[in-house]
């Protein structure tokens, strides 16, 4: 059974504070549509709806790979239960090999800024029990060579109108597994040679990097 990052019984709607984990799970009671707002706004909660892609997502690597043994598969961020609904997106297709008794391994990286890997992820992997480590995002590289990955499975906030994407390491197949919902039709195309972009990327607070806790990192006349 996934997690259940949002909860409604009797007109009363919880949300599973995403920033809490995995130290403490603890629901957050949404009262209207601003407390929504917040919620999304501060990161409690990442979710999206979704339906269909394990099964097709692990159908379509299965066959491009052409392997009859396990593999090992290779995530970033959060794409499970917590960030989608049901299963998630990327996590969805690794939940599936692992029905089909085609995973060995899941790798998934701490994701910083916000560390939806190490705090998310890894949750939900071990909740789950699937076979898994929790890897920094800083030997990604190292590991695609070290460990044989056969495949990179992610997912996305947004996808770019002509399906855009600019991934190429260690001769690794890349997969990107998202709802229709992803793609953005106002968005043309990501970044190319020129230089050029229809996408506007999000800022993230810089105070994110160098705090845990709401603690301090970092001296106070560093900027």
């Amino acid at each position: 059974m996934p997690l259940q990052s949002v909860k409604y019984t009797s007109g009363k709607l919880e949300i599973l504070d995403q920033l809490l984990l995995p130290v403490q799970s603890k629901y957050l009671a949404v009262k209207g549509v601003e407390d929504g707002w917040k919620a999304i706004n501060k990161m409690q909660t990442l979710r999206q709806e979704i339906e269909g892609i394990g099964g097709n997502g692990a159908s379509i690597i299965l066959k491009c790979l052409k392997k009859e043994g396990p593999v090992r598969i290779l995530s970033h961020s959060n794409t499970g239960s917590l960030a989608t609904a049901g299963y998630g997106t990327a996590l969805s297709v690794v939940r599936e090999l692992h029905e089909l008794k085609k995973l060995e391994h899941v790798y998934c990286t701490e994701t910083r800024p916000y560390n939806q890997g190490a705090r998310l992820t890894a949750y939900e992997l071990v909740h789950d029990q699937l076979p898994a480590t929790l890897v920094l995002d800083s030997i990604v590289a190292a590991l695609l060579r070290a460990k044989n990955i056969a495949a990179v499975v992610v997912g996305a906030d947004r996808v770019a109108a002509n399906g855009d994407t600019e991934i190429n390491h260690h001769d690794v197949p890349f997969f990107v597994a998202a709802p229709l919902t992803s793609i953005d039709l106002q968005i043309l195309n990501i970044t190319r040679a020129t230089g050029h972009s229809d996408l506007k990327y999000s800022n993230v607070p810089p105070f994110i990097t160098v705090t845990y806790k709401d603690k301090l990192c970092r001296s106070s006349n560093h900027k």
